[in-house]
């Protein structure tokens, strides 16, 4: 039996291989450099109306099945012995420690939220140390706090990001400062606050160039309101959803933060993306500058290329077109803060599989 196979398992939605989300990507980028190292991943996907499979390279293999008798009949066929799991119900998180038992599979718990709730935190945490019979592995330094309260064996996996991405980029030698937002038009992301400001900012008169990048959430009807006046307006709006060819996507997305000198993320919480961001770091990998919200996970990555502001400053106007103007230099120049080092795929994979390995 191999002992270099680890899968992924998530319900139908809970990520996916071709989309730029901070789990797809973390997904997507462990699965690739372990392809590229010729080690076998195996990805599934539960409850579809009927079964498929497609290979991803020839070491990833994405299998979408109906339920979870399936997906650990699947796995103990491949060989698999540890399995991360991304998001299930709790249905099946009841069915799947039933199936644990006296089993070689090892189903660690993958926790990508910090609720503001301290009660659904623990209930959260003391659930997955019932129901999975693997480790615990969380996504920011405050959620291995709560596991490491209840004794749990918990990993930091940090949201990776691939070696060749990391490279400042050229300036665009323009005299103008570029500025932008880039994210889903989520409330919690702070879309709309970026958005007012841009447009108070433009009606100012201020030395600088404004775009939103981003895309609506077809199922939010605040998301398709915020767009349509987006589009409405003199404020540059580009769509940028990247999930049509995976060999080009890490180029696209380099090319579009390359674009821009500062990135404004007002985030009002962030109880809707993976608890460390993952676009402050694909942001900064580029040596780009950033102006967004002091919350602890981002505190943790402090350094040059991110200013930490309250979300009074934030959304203070003429506070923030000072910083701009008097900035103007600092925000044009590109550099790698070294504490991305610790974010590299290649870090987190010998991190991650020395982890399972010793416990």
């Amino acid at each position: 039996m191999l002992q270099n196979e680890l899968a992924f398992l998530g319900q139908k939605g809970s990520f996916s291989i071709d989309k730029i989300g901070g789990t797809d990507a973390l997904v997507r980028r462990i699965s690739e450099y372990r392809s590229s190292l010729k080690l076998k991943t195996t990805i599934v996907l539960i409850g579809y109306n009927q079964s498929s499979t497609e290979s991803l390279t020839p070491h990833v293999s994405i299998f979408k099945l109906q339920d979870l008798r399936d997906a650990t009949k699947l796995l103990k066929e491949e060989g698999v012995i540890d399995v991360c799991c991304v998001y299930l119900r709790w249905v099946d998180r009841v069915s799947l420690r039933a199936r644990s038992f006296n089993s070689q599979l090892r189903f660690h718990s993958m926790s990508t939220v910090y609720h503001l709730s301290a009660i659904k935190r623990f209930v959260v945490a003391a659930s997955n140390l019932v129901f999975f019979n693997g480790l615990q592995l969380v996504l920011s330094d405050r959620l291995a706090i709560d596991y490491k309260r209840l004794n749990a064996k918990v990993f930091f996996l940090r949201p990776p990001v691939d070696e060749e991405f990391m490279v400042p980029s050229s300036s665009h030698g323009s005299a103008r400062l570029k500025v932008a937002y880039m994210g889903r038009l989520d409330y919690e992301k702070g879309a709309d606050i970026a958005f007012s400001l841009f447009s108070d900012l433009k009606k100012m008169g201020c030395n600088a160039d404004f775009t939103i990048l981003g895309y609506a959430w077809k199922s939010d009807p605040w998301s398709i309101k915020l767009e349509t006046e987006i589009d409405a307006s003199p404020i540059c709006y580009v769509k940028s959803v990247i999930h049509d060819d995976l060999s080009i996507m890490s180029e696209k997305l380099a090319q579009l933060i390359d674009s821009y000198d500062v990135f404004v993320l007002p985030y009002r919480s962030i109880a809707s993306t993976i608890d460390t961001p993952l676009v402050p770091l694909e942001v900064m990998a580029r040596g780009k500058h950033i102006l967004t919200t002091d919350f602890p996970p981002l505190r943790s990555l402090q350094c040059e290329n991110l200013n930490l502001l309250s979300m009074e400053d934030l959304a203070d106007v003429e506070k923030l077109k000072l910083l701009l103007e008097q900035d103007n230099k600092k925000f044009q120049e590109t550099a790698i803060p070294q504490l991305l080092r610790s974010f590299l795929t290649s870090y987190v994979n010998e991190q991650l599989t020395s982890f399972l390995k010793n416990n």
